[in-house]
């Protein structure tokens, strides 16, 4: 449909653009709506009134043809939706990096013993190494957030309330 719609505007297009050449030749005139036959039994003459019917055609034509163009709605939002930059992706994937599940329990576990003051020397060791894992991800996270926030002009409590980030912490 929308093919048949453009041929039709192409054609009538050129059909215009003939008109309006050998209009240039002869003395320009504006042109005048058909006038009112005298009696219903008179024609209307047929040059004018195939001109002006031609026009209106054209204009009808190419507002149809505008309006098959017309974008989508969700099109529209797509494109309109802001859409992240290399070095934002970057940073959102340090927001979202944390321990894994496995290390998160076992963090846990091991705290758990800590403040029951049973961690073995080597559980001890173990707990160390993951709070400092913990801790340079938490500040690598912070540190994003920051960045994050500079590169959209926001606060960074603006961004961590419109991305629900919640406490900064593991």
């Amino acid at each position: 449909m929308r093919e048949a719609l453009e041929a039709k505007a192409k054609a009538r297009a050129r059909a215009k653009a003939e008109a309006t050449a050998a209009s240039k030749a002869k003395p320009p005139s504006k042109p005048k709506p058909p006038s009112k036959p005298k009696s219903p039994s008179e024609p209307k003459p047929a040059s004018a009134a195939s001109a002006y019917d031609s026009q209106i055609g054209v204009q009808v034509e190419g507002i149809a043809l505008g309006v098959v163009k017309l974008p989508s709605p969700t099109r529209t939002a797509r494109r309109s939706a802001r859409v992240a930059t290399r070095r934002e992706t970057e940073l959102l994937d340090r927001i979202n990096l944390g321990l894994s599940e496995l290390q998160s329990r076992r963090f846990q576990e091991l705290d758990s013993l800590r403040e029951q003051e049973q961690l073995t020397p080597e559980e001890l060791e173990e707990f160390l190494a993951l709070a400092d894992a913990s801790e340079r991800m938490r500040n690598d996270r912070f540190a994003a957030i920051v960045e994050l926030a500079s590169l959209r002009g926001v606060s960074v409590s603006a961004l961590v309330m419109k991305m629900g980030l919640g406490p900064l912490g593991v």
